[in-house]
């Protein structure tokens, strides 16, 4: 009997110990892939979101398009709010962020060979394909700084589920 707790305990610290080894080594999607990000708005805080999941997932952030195994066309980025329940005395109190992105996915030799310079501009025979997500929120309209920093942390929790879905499709893609 005692044998055999001893052994169990083993195990079990053993389990733990590779576990806690292993933890995050499932992220690395997009090893040694190159990836151009093309925006509008190219310091944006979902731009920045996106290279830091690209980089974080093994890919590597390139600034010349011809040079990258991928490029990514950011076209639009929606954010609705809506609200959902209401409060006592009828103003919402919590709120739905739904976030719908749109985007193209590329490779360069995707691209017709005579005018591969002008990147951005060929990237319009390529399909728009969209990533729709949505979080919730509660609003206090009687502590407005609270409401602003939830709102702001849910939009950080949005551009991160949108980044980790699109280098999911980046993956698929390759």
């Amino acid at each position: 009997m005692m044998y055999r707790c001893l052994l169990t305990a083993i195990l079990f610290v053993g389990i733990s110990a590779c576990g806690f080894q292993l933890r995050g080594t499932g992220q690395a999607l997009l090893i040694n892939q190159s990836v151009v990000v093309i925006s509008k708005t190219p310091f944006g805080e979902f731009e920045k979101t996106l290279r830091q999941t690209i980089s974080e997932s093994g890919g590597v952030i390139s600034s010349e398009p011809t040079s990258s195994s991928f490029n990514v066309k950011l076209v639009k980025l929606d954010i609705e709010e809506q609200g959902v329940s209401r409060d006592s005395s009828g103003r919402a109190s919590e709120i739905i962020l739904r976030a719908t992105l749109h985007y193209q996915l590329f490779r360069e030799s995707d691209l017709p060979a005579k005018n591969k310079a002008t990147l951005s501009s060929q990237a319009s025979f390529n399909e728009v394909r969209n990533i729709k997500t949505s979080q919730s929120y509660f609003q206090d309209y009687r502590n407005p700084i609270s409401s602003h920093n939830q709102l702001k942390e849910t939009q950080k929790a949005i551009y991160q589920i949108l980044s980790r879905r699109l280098v999911q499709q980046i993956k698929r893609s390759l």
